[in-house]
């Protein structure tokens, strides 16, 4: 009796159970559980916090439930052979995965731990492209925090509201209705997106946690990008399915908080410096790498006349860019890995604006090629 399944596929979807499953807790969540029944095999892994469970079409006979550690599985798992994989139960109890036995685990931990996964009322929905959703929390995810402190911080917000006066799409054209906003932030930098999704409405601050942000990413780059994708949250959990996988989340358990009220409003005496991302950022690059810089964590904006050059801290000008500026001069200091990360938030070959105050005050970042995105930078002393 014998169940067979494409090599590939059974691959990406053992891979995916090791991400989900959990290698610090409970030991046995550190398994799988392999089924097959109808032509169709199953493969579910879990923590305490989420599961995913996995659907692929097979062809042979029914497999009863069988939980393996999943490490194993990859550890032994053939990188060459024919395009299926054999699965079945030896005479001994062992599962054999393409004519490599593992012995079946005694305790079942789906029992108990995958009891928050089955169905529930859906109290509220979003529904987006698999590629909206993957640029989308791309660009916003980067700014997660990662304190066991603020654990309310170790993920991303999702919330919805009516259109403010700076809400617009990906065009440039104000938000006509309802929209998802986006946000993340570690305390020293905070990215915020508005998205325009039409009368879908979620309601109230929804925060998935970080390692399902991280997993949520994974399943969304292998999806297809057209593809129609819904986010259904009820009862302190999140669900969607992508791409033949139904994953479910606990989300933080906590007050997000008004990060609209760190994003600076409009300054009568704001200095304003349009730079090139690329620019900015290999600048910031070159000063981290620096073996001379005594503090190469550390890169200076600095204004000269009608130009701002971007130094390290000896006063070695890396980058250089003419732009109108106001008579008084301004020196402001920034983390070179905060400017290298905007790289992962704004598109290649951006002109970014940046808004400054007082060279202490947080640091408005937009961008014409995101006119959604608002970007918050706190400085650091010169």
């Amino acid at each position: 009796m014998t169940t067979a399944v494409s090599r590939t596929d059974l691959l990406q979807a053992l891979k995916l159970a090791d991400k989900v499953s959990d290698r610090k807790g409970f030991y046995a969540a550190a398994w799988c559980k392999i089924a097959a029944k109808d032509g169709v095999i199953t493969i579910k892994s879990t923590d305490e916090d989420q599961c995913a469970r996995t659907t692929l079409a097979c062809k042979g006979d029914d497999l009863e439930p069988v939980c393996v550690d999943v490490r194993e599985v990859l550890s032994a798992y053939p990188v060459a052979g024919g395009r299926e994989t054999h699965l079945y139960v030896n005479e001994n109890g062992a599962l054999m995965i393409g004519g490599v036995g593992y012995h079946p685990q005694s305790i079942d931990p789906f029992d108990s731990l995958l009891t928050f996964a089955k169905p529930e009322t859906t109290q509220c929905a979003a529904t987006m492209l698999a590629k909206d959703w993957l640029d989308n929390l791309s660009q916003i995810s980067p700014c997660m925090s990662k304190e066991a402190e603020r654990y309310y911080l170790n993920g991303v917000v999702i919330r919805s509201g009516a259109p403010g006066k700076d809400s617009f799409d990906k065009e440039g054209n104000r938000l006509p209705g309802p929209y998802l906003s986006f946000a993340a932030t570690d305390g020293h930098r905070l990215a915020a997106l508005d998205v325009y999704i039409g009368e879908n409405t979620i309601g109230g601050d929804h925060i998935i946690p970080s390692k399902a942000i991280k997993n949520l990413l994974h399943l969304l780059r292998r999806a297809p990008r057209e593809a129609l994708v819904t986010f259904r949250f009820g009862q302190g959990l999140m669900r969607a399915l992508i791409d033949g996988v139904e994953y479910v989340t606990k989300l933080v358990n906590g007050a997000y908080p008004d990060y609209g009220r760190v994003i600076p409003a409009e300054r009568v005496h704001a200095k304003t410096a349009h730079v090139n991302l690329c620019a900015l950022v290999a600048a910031a690059r070159n000063i981290a790498n620096s073996e001379a810089n005594a503090q190469p964590d550390m890169a200076v904006l600095l204004q000269k006349s009608d130009t701002w050059l971007v130094c390290d801290a000896n006063g070695s000008t890396y980058a250089a860019f003419a732009d109108q500026t106001t008579e008084d001069p301004l020196v402001i200091g920034f983390k070179t890995k905060y400017l290298q990360d905007l790289a992962k938030t704004f598109a290649k070959g951006s002109m970014l604006k940046l808004e400054m105050g007082t060279p202490i005050d947080p640091v408005l970042i937009t961008s014409d090629s995101n006119p959604g995105m608002r970007y918050v930078l706190m400085p650091c002393r010169v």
